[in-house]
Parts: structure tokens; sequence; C-alpha cells
């Protein structure tokens, strides 16, 4: 990883994620994952998964208050298949727009379903221009980003969901002590 002495930690979390991605769009990129990693002639077929996806899609139903809502957009927390779906669509987000990026510095980009750590090896400006670019290049999957710079601080991004405190990680910025 070489010198990582002035890099910027950054954490990035994609708002209501599960929520946000169209069907359209997630399944065509079920589809081109599959298509890409997946050898033809294997059972079950790739169209039959993505007939089948299709399918769970179209009947995506949660229950709220004892009312029955049948989600249009995106997936419902908590079904078996929001976070595959979900994971399957960030990835393919990743390879057309992180990776693609024409000036990226990022040293690492490590993400688990919505959160993403990231060590940024360029200026706190053209992060910032990273990020702006991440938040234009599709209609509804949006990031925030923490972000911390000092030597010695511990860096700690935390989600809160109802009572639990999810810890996503701790790093110790460089004084060279640990």
């Amino acid at each position: 990883m070489g010198d990582l002495t002035n890099c910027i930690l950054v954490a990035y979390d994609v708002g209501n994620m599960y929520n946000n991605i169209d069907h359209t769009e997630g399944t065509r990129a079920t589809h081109e994952q599959l298509e890409r990693h997946r050898p033809h002639g294997v059972t079950p077929f790739n169209t039959s998964i993505i007939d089948l996806l299709e399918h769970v899609l179209q009947m995506n139903n949660f229950q709220f208050n004892d009312i029955k809502y049948l989600q249009m957009c995106g997936t419902a927390t908590g079904t078996q298949l929001a976070a595959r779906h979900s994971d399957i669509f960030m990835g393919y987000f990743e390879d057309k727009f992180v990776y693609e990026y024409p000036s990226l510095q990022c040293v690492t980009w490590l993400r688990f379903l919505d959160d993403t750590f990231c060590i940024w090896k360029g200026s706190e400006g053209s992060l910032d221009a990273f990020t702006e670019y991440l938040n234009s290049v599709h209609a509804t999957i949006k990031f925030t980003v923490e972000k911390r710079q000092k030597s010695g601080e511990i860096f700690r991004h935390q989600d809160t969901c109802g009572e639990w405190q999810i810890m996503d990680g701790f790093v110790l910025l460089g004084d060279g002590q640990s």
C-alpha cells in the first residue's frame, strides 16, 4: 500500500439502498453478472434465474401496521432477496462508476452491503469531487460520507438500527503506535 501518512480515511454509506434500486436496473445488473461469471449451459439456466428474479421483484411485498404493501421500487428490507440483489447491483455500480473514475486516488475500497471503507490518497478537494461525482451518476443511489485525517485519531463509523449500535470498524491513524 505504501506510505499512508497523508491519506484520508473515508466511510461511505448508501442511503436507503434496498429501497432505491430500480427493478429493471437491478435485474440488468444481475443478468450481466451471471453472463460474466457463470458458465453457459449450467442449470438452472441464467434466463431461468432472471425470470425468477423478475417474479420475486414483481411480488415484492411487506406488511406495516396490518396493511399490506406491494413495493414497486427496490426490495423490502428483511426479505431474503434484499441483501443479495443490492450487493450484486452495487458491484455493478462500482464496476461502472467507481473503478472507471478517471482520476481515482483510492488506495482501498472495501464495501459490505451499503457501507464502504476507503483510503483516499489524494487531496480533500479531489475526494469531494469524487463524492460529488458518485452522487451525480445515478438518480437514486446517493452516498453520505465521513472522513478523518488527523494523526493518532481513532476513526469509528457507526450506524444505528433500533436499539443496536453496529460498529463497522476501528482504524488508528498513523502515529506509529499500535
